[in-house]
């Protein structure tokens, strides 16, 4: 894990921590949702930067747009979020409310 990801970590665990004890499967699921927020973070970076499309010319001379790579990158890492998010929250019970706020951090 690059410096980043262990700090996103870190803080990921330390707040889930509270809402229940943390098994090794969870904080597997921590530790790959760190990753994935970190990525998530630099795609939105640069789809912010550039836009989510660019123009290409087709073999009739029209112009168009498509979806940059990224975008569809950014796409993918919201909903492996959400898996994740789902899987840790339906965990918990709904025995702590407000238990999916820490992704808001």
């Amino acid at each position: 894990m690059s410096d980043a990801q262990q700090e996103k970590y870190d803080a990921l665990k330390l707040r889930w921590s509270e809402y229940k004890v943390l098994d090794v499967a969870d904080e597997m699921r921590l530790e790959v949702m760190a990753c994935v927020m970190i990525e998530l973070e630099r795609l939105q970076r640069y789809v912010n930067q550039h836009g989510p499309t660019y123009k290409v010319v087709g073999k009739s001379g029209d112009m168009y747009s498509r979806a940059r790579p990224e975008y569809q990158q950014l796409q993918e890492c919201r909903q492996r979020i959400g898996v994740l998010v789902d899987k840790m929250t339906s965990q918990v019970n709904g025995a702590y409310e407000g238990a999916d706020d820490f992704i808001a951090m």
